[in-house]
């Protein structure tokens, strides 16, 4: 997709399994210790984050929940953290490590956090990128740059 569509700006996002899919692809390396099963790449590229506008997890397995099916833990890598939001209902067993109600994972819409996250993804597309500068700023140095001790007062 970034590829044939240079300039579309995609959004991922995932619930419980898929938002661990998401986790994992958009962590930035394959944690110490694992191997991805046959078929898998791992990770996206690097230049992959600058088309993705937004992450949306819902009930992203916690450590503790993925410890229990041996499962590596999920970090979202630096390129895409600023620009995800991950929704975990605090009595969720699946996402949050003290949750005990396993019927809170299935509220997602009625608690609102699809609204929450779906207003984040809205803005996230519709916010042009802060453009990254290339280079020295225009003009003299600072250094060249000669205030003067007092200025004139009045006139």
């Amino acid at each position: 997709m970034a590829a044939k569509c240079p300039n579309t700006k995609m959004v991922l996002g995932g619930y419980s399994q898929g938002a661990a899919v998401i986790g994992y692809v958009t962590a930035a390396a394959i944690p110490a210790g694992y191997s991805v099963p046959p078929g898998i790449t791992g990770p996206m590229p690097p230049e992959v984050a600058n088309h993705v506008a937004a992450v949306a997890l819902f009930g992203e397995p916690s450590s503790r929940f993925l410890n229990r099916i041996d499962a590596p833990p999920i970090t979202i890598g630096p390129l895409y953290a600023a620009k995800t939001i991950q929704q975990c209902i605090p009595d969720d067993p699946v996402c949050s490590n003290d949750g005990s109600n396993l019927a809170a994972h299935g509220e997602y819409v009625a608690n609102g956090m699809v609204d929450q996250a779906a207003n984040f993804a809205a803005r996230s597309v519709l916010t042009p990128p802060i453009p990254q500068p290339s280079g020295p700023p225009p003009g003299p140095p600072l250094s060249a740059v000669s205030v003067p001790a007092t200025l004139p007062i009045g006139g």
